[in-house]
């Protein structure tokens, strides 16, 4: 299974199309880990047949939205997160923590604007960064794409910048 990740884009709607255009028959999940959360939303109707998880971020007051979910893919468990609460703006080891509680292979999280992509005890994660505002030293926004084999379950990703 193709995933694509993004998260940020705090309004900006422009290079989200060109990725959607660019991807719509290339992967089977979309998922958006918050921050302007219903610009993800605004796609669903022109793209009915891509499926799409998004999560609130901090930046996110709309009623219905969910700040977290978890995903099956195969024998595999994806924790899907903005990260606000685990405050990876400091570190890491809250989100790492929270994801073994939640008995997950991976975590899929945003809010930083900084992209990674790593595996910390055993948990896959990334942060695609942001497609509208990077920080932190980076220059380029930024997008992730993640590959998961539903046979054998390995979980690869990459970070793709704009």
């Amino acid at each position: 299974m193709r995933l694509l990740l993004i998260s940020d884009t705090h309004g900006r709607t422009s290079a989200l199309e060109a990725l959607l255009i660019q991807y719509a028959f290339e992967v089977d999940l979309v998922c958006h880990m918050g921050d302007h959360a219903k610009d993800m939303l605004k796609f669903q109707s022109k793209y009915p047949s891509l499926q799409m998880v998004v999560v609130a971020g901090n930046c996110d007051y709309e009623h219905g939205l969910f700040s977290e979910q978890i995903i099956n893919i195969g024998n595999k468990r994806i924790l899907i997160t903005h990260g606000h609460f685990q405050n990876v703006k400091s570190n890491l080891q809250n989100l790492v923590y929270y994801a073994q509680e939640k008995n997950v292979d991976g975590c899929f999280f945003g809010h930083t604007h900084q992209p990674i992509c790593d595996r910390i005890n055993e948990i896959f994660i990334i942060n695609p960064g942001s497609l509208t505002e990077p920080r932190g030293g980076v220059k380029r926004p930024s997008y992730g794409i993640v590959n998961i084999d539903e046979d054998t379950g390995e979980i690869k990703g990459e970070i793709i910048n704009i």
